[in-house]
């Protein structure tokens, strides 16, 4: 009986444990879904603010002009969840970021997250939105560039790249078109012949 009920015990004690294991996520992954359900709140902010403002095009006008209208709040929540996207995922990959560039990056990262969120309080009309805007447009492109090239060396990330890609699929960055023909830059043509140089 004695052995029985230590067997029983045991049982539920793994069963118990596997249970735990399953259902705690490192720090890590729990602010990288914060900074992914941001990035997502941002986009559809944005895409909100395209349809209860239709009178600003965005295809020639700056996202802050959507201040100027009625929802000047809802362009505020978005740079609001921008910035809390940017600064968890600087959370989120400091620790896979080895190179001195990609830590530079980080703080760049950082800084666009502080040009956003000051974009956030300072609207198109304070005369600080301007310094936001150069924070924030400026930083991000050199934080994107320096954490992906520091990223790329490493060997978890460049696998993910490596299957991300589709070997039987064109290149799209490496085609050009010919009429109806598809040709990489490597001379794999995807249907018909190979055209003259050009």
């Amino acid at each position: 009986m004695a052995a029985k009920i230590n067997s029983t015990s045991m049982n539920e004690a793994i069963s118990k444990g596997a249970h735990t294991t399953r259902s705690v996520m490192t720090n890590s992954q729990v602010v990288g879904r914060i900074s992914f359900a941001a990035a997502a709140a941002t986009l559809v902010f944005l895409a909100a603010l395209h349809v209860l403002s239709p009178e600003f095009d965005p295809s020639w006008r700056m996202v802050s002009e959507y201040a100027l209208g009625n929802y000047g709040w809802v362009l505020s929540l978005m740079f609001v969840a921008w910035a809390i996207s940017s600064w968890a995922l600087v959370i989120t990959i400091w620790s896979q970021v080895g190179t001195i560039a990609g830590k530079i990056g980080l703080v760049f990262l950082t800084a666009a997250g502080v040009g956003e969120a000051m974009a956030s309080v300072f609207d198109i009309n304070h005369p600080l939105h301007s310094l936001a805007a150069m924070i924030g447009i400026l930083s991000l492109p050199v934080a994107a560039m320096l954490i992906s090239l520091s990223l790329g060396r490493t060997q978890a990330w460049s696998a993910a790249k490596n299957s991300a890609s589709l070997d039987s699929q064109p290149d799209l960055g490496e085609c050009y078109p010919d009429g109806s023909n598809i040709y990489r830059s490597d001379g794999h043509v995807y249907s018909g012949r190979r055209p003259n140089d050009f």
